[in-house]
């Protein structure tokens, strides 16, 4: 409601009318909580949340009236510790800083169907964990920026740009995945997000963006479950490359041997070396040797 005082003020010294400031208070309603507005094509738009409910559900309607809108600052600062959005299948635009300083959510998942504004959701220190569906093509200027308890980030390959410090003072962020459908990436985007590593294709504008912007990057790299010396085959050739590496006979500084060789643990021993005879022999085993699969790996060993 605190909203609203400052609303009617300002009409006040703008307009020097009580009848105006009447007017402008009538056209606001109140329902479960929520303050909200039908416009003249029957569509609510959301301006406050003073409910006492700190498992916040947007409603898919309010008197009828799909919630297509929520206003800026119409939940700022608010305690709230979910929120769920999907109810609200009409909902199209979520306002400037709407969520700024909601402190208290931890995670947030947003639909294909809504698109985000600037600070959207600033501030929103507790906030772990982030899910953004397909469908997002802007991560606009500061929208999430201070979120500093999120530890990762995968973005949609739908999203093609990434605003002005969209992720700027996200201390806490360790690592961002990148499709490499982005076009463009704000200079500051990721501002003082020191631990930060982008995670991407090789060849993509995301990891161009990294080198020049100095941010660690890893890149995905693919390869066959087994294939120990990278010639795309599983043979017994791979086996020699692993027993000589337990023999410590082959260095391999960038780790991909070990990458590649290793089938059934952590760490690259001569139980794989003898499921690769097995799978060489035809016999039957349960791990998938053979197959396509990938990992993220160093810059430098993803050049090789």
């Amino acid at each position: 409601m605190k909203r609203l005082i400052c609303i009617c003020i300002s009409l006040i010294l703008l307009i020097f009318s009580t009848s105006a400031v009447a007017h402008a208070a009538d056209s606001y309603l109140e329902l479960n909580g929520f303050t909200f507005d039908i416009n003249e094509n029957g569509e609510a738009t959301i301006h406050d949340y003073d409910g006492s409910n700190t498992d916040v559900t947007i409603p898919e309607k309010l008197l009828r009236a799909p919630v297509v809108y929520i206003d800026h600052y119409a939940f700022y600062g608010l305690s709230m510790t979910s929120l769920d959005l999907y109810k609200a299948t009409g909902l199209v635009d979520i306002g400037n800083c709407a969520f700024y300083g909601c402190s208290s959510l931890t995670e947030l998942s947003i639909p294909s169907n809504v698109a985000l504004s600037f600070g959207a959701f600033q501030g929103c220190t507790g906030l772990e964990v982030l899910t953004i569906e397909d469908g997002i093509d802007l991560i606009p200027e500061q929208c999430f920026y201070n979120c500093s308890s999120l530890t990762q980030i995968a973005l949609p390959d739908s999203v093609k740009t990434i605003g002005i410090r969209a992720f700027g003072e996200c201390t806490g962020l360790r690592y961002a995945y990148l499709s490499d459908n982005i076009e463009s990436i704000a200079d500051n985007a990721f501002e003082n997000d020191n631990e930060l590593i982008i995670r991407c294709e090789r060849d993509s504008y995301a990891a161009q963006y990294a080198k020049e912007n100095n941010i660690k990057a890893e890149y995905l790299y693919r390869y066959l479950i087994g294939d120990a010396d990278g010639d795309g085959r599983v043979t017994v050739f791979d086996v020699t490359v692993i027993q000589r590496m337990i023999a410590q006979l082959t260095d391999d500084p960038d780790g991909l041997i070990q990458l590649r060789g290793c089938i059934a643990g952590k760490k690259l021993d001569i139980t794989d070396a003898t499921l690769i005879q097995r799978k060489i022999a035809m016999l039957e085993i349960d791990y998938p040797i053979g197959e396509m699969t990938s990992a993220y790996t160093s810059a430098e060993s993803a050049f090789l």
